[in-house]
């Protein structure tokens, strides 16, 4: 790249974006000393773009348009590895709390370098000059940290044992990791700009991990209840 100060700021924006959205939404105070759930979550992040990647290249020439649909469903894969991140023995190992976060956290920052900081970084085709692709990068990277924040927690909710929950569990992971972007490339594609899939990608990961923070949360709230019954009786 050849406007280092610019690619910097692009860069080191990339790179923290997971980190100011998870924490801006969650506390990480309580994540410190989480070495081994660091490893277990870029090791399932890594696999998970992996086996993406070849279920992408094992698909047959098609046009343009159904490849960029495919690619995008393809990304519920990422549930799968979630589940297995999440329920794992060494996710076990610490309270839900942490778990959750941490491993939003860092799914989303190996992600991010991943999907768009390491290609921005050694991509020598890109133009000095200032550009719009640059800003909607950055605002797909966020939009990706929310995504992840939400399948996590909406993966959680898998595990419940109440058939209403993991029934609105299935739906928020489904729409979060592919749903929302689907959406979002076809009202692209029904009304015209780039820019108007990337800002409605955005806003309505936002909205949705919100909902699925206030689901989960409000689901402790009523088992702390339950629990603080049992014990008064």
């Amino acid at each position: 790249m050849g406007f280092p100060i610019f690619s910097s700021i692009v860069l080191f924006t990339l790179l923290l974006g997971p980190y100011f959205v998870i924490n801006s939404y969650t506390s990480l105070n309580d994540a410190v000393g989480t070495s081994p759930l660091l490893v277990a979550s870029i090791l399932h992040c890594v696999a998970y773009n992996f086996t993406r990647a070849l279920v992408l290249a094992s698909i047959p020439v098609l046009k343009p348009q159904i490849v960029h649909y495919f690619n995008i469903m393809t990304r519920s894969i990422s549930l799968i590895f979630m589940w297995n991140l999440i329920t794992g023995k060494v996710a076990k190992q610490y309270e839900v709390d942490t778990r959750l976060k941490f491993s939003a956290l860092v799914w989303s920052a190996t992600s991010a370098c991943l999907s768009y900081f390491i290609p921005l970084a050694f991509d020598k085709s890109l133009s000095a000059d200032f550009s719009m692709g640059y800003i909607y990068k950055i605002l797909l990277s966020y939009g990706a940290s929310f995504s992840a924040l939400s399948s996590i927690y909406g993966t959680y909710m898998f595990t419940k044992t109440n058939y209403f929950e993991r029934k609105k569990a299935i739906c928020l992971s489904l729409l979060t990791s592919c749903g929302i972007q689907l959406i979002s490339n076809i009202i692209m594609d029904l009304i015209g700009p780039y820019y108007i899939s990337v800002l409605l990608n955005l806003l309505l990961q936002i909205i949705l991990a919100r909902i699925t923070l206030y689901k989960v949360n409000s689901n402790k709230v009523r088992q702390n209840n339950k629990k603080e019954k049992l014990k008064k009786k």
